[in-house]
Order: C-alpha cells, then sequence, then structure tokens
C-alpha cells in the first residue's frame, strides 16, 4: 500500500525568515516561497494529513490557539503511533510533495528538539557521506535531508547551530564549567569535557528518537 501525506507548517522561533504575507491562515506550505531555504528546525509540523491508497485517512494537527511544546509532542506521539500500528508498518512507500526537503526533515527534526520517537527510517543517518563508517555528525539530526534550493541565498547565521544552541533547542542544560583549572592545557580540556558530555546527551536523546541501539 502507498501512503500519501502533506503537511502544514508554522515557524519555530522567531529565526525562521519566511515572510508570513506568504502563509496560509499563519501557516506554511511546501511551496510556500523560500521554505526550501529554511534549516528544518526553524519549522514545525501544525497540520499532518495521512491517507491510504486504499481511501482511509487521518488529519493530526495542533490547536490554531494557545498551542504550545506539549501539543507538539502529541502531534509527532499520534503521528507515529497511526504509521507504526496494524495495519500499517513503517515501511510503506510515502508519496508527497518536496517530502524529502521539507515534510521529513522538518518531522524528523521536531522529533529531535522534543525528544520523541518517529519512524525511524525517516531520520537521517548520521554517518551519510563519511568516507569511513561509523562517524556519527549530530548536528545531522537538526539538518536532517535539507538542501537549499539555492545556498547563495540563505543568510549564513541560519547554519551556525552551536552545540550549546542544539543542547539548549532540546530542553536540556548544557554542561556546567568547573572551577577554573589552573593552567590554560587543563582550561582546553575542561572546556573540551563538557563539549563531550553534551555530545553524550544529545546522542543520547537521538537513540531514543531512532530507536537505536
Amino acid at each position: 500500500m502507498f501512503v500519501y501525506m502533506d503537511a502544514l507548517f508554522r515557524a519555530n522561533g522567531s529565526g525562521c525568515p519566511l515572510n508570513p504575507v506568504y502563509g496560509f491562515g499563519g501557516l506554511f506550505t511546501t511551496d510556500t516561497p523560500g521554505i526550501r531555504n529554511v534549516p528544518p528546525y526553524l519549522l514545525s509540523p501544525a497540520m499532518v494529513m495521512v491517507a491510504g491508497s486504499d481511501g482511509t485517512a487521518r488529519v493530526f494537527r495542533i490547536p490554531a490557539e494557545g498551542a504550545d511544546v506539549r501539543d507538539e509532542r502529541a502531534l509527532l506521539r499520534d503521528l507515529t503511533a497511526y504509521l507504526t500500528t496494524a495495519p500499517l508498518t513503517g515501511n510503506e512507500a510515502c508519496v508527497g510533495w518536496y517530502l524529502d526537503q521539507v515534510v521529513l526533515p522538518v518531522i524528523g527534526a521536531a522529533a529531535m528538539r522534543l525528544g520523541v520517537p518517529t519512524v525511524p527510517r525517516w531520520m537521517r543517518r548520521l554517518d551519510d557521506k563519511w568516507s569511513k563508517t561509523m562517524g556519527f555528525s549530530l548536528e545531522r539530526a537538526f539538518f536532517q535531508g535539507w538542501y537549499p534550493s539555492n545556498r547563495g541565498e540563505v543568510k549564513d547565521s541560519l547554519y551556525d547551530l552551536t552545540l550549546t544552541d542544539a543542547v539548549k533547542m532540546c530542553g536540556m542544560t548544557p554542561a556546567p564549567e568547573t572551577d577554573a583549572p589552573a593552567t590554560a592545557e587543563e582550561q582546553q580540556k575542561e572546556l573540551l569535557m563538557r563539549r563531550i558530555i553534551d555530545i553524550g546527551n544529545l546522542y543520547a536523546m537521538y537513540a531514543n528518537v531512532t530507536g537505536v541501539s
């Protein structure tokens, strides 16, 4: 069976550069001008429609008014449960418009931000395009399969997702600084250890979202 899917999106935070004028009641489609040049983590799924080739259809949505992060989590949980519960398995062929550039990347990035498990095969492999296997580059979990239409027109700042930004985006607290070490070398080691702790925490969230062990 085929699964047909489309979605409406809302801006996630004030950093999203989309012009509200092009929105549909404050929401955006995959055809909204400029949407493919927006990193997935700057968008949130607001309504998702799933239709099966057998004629069944379901709509998952976030309330238009008073929505908060709990509503977004509920949408993702309900969508994943529907797509992975009999008669569906999560392995059906999925058909959509800019599915690989907008719809699935936004859903995957939202799952990572919120720590909500999603359909595992939708999540970006962290070792994609590496010359050696097992090289897990964690920022790929937030950018997902994002390839902007015109990289030259994208603001550089949209690419500058720092490790600290990612940790905070996921609702975690960055590893705290310890008492200032005595030497410059010890300070450098302490900095790297804090970053390693943050990387470990992010990977634990990725593992939860994707079901990897």
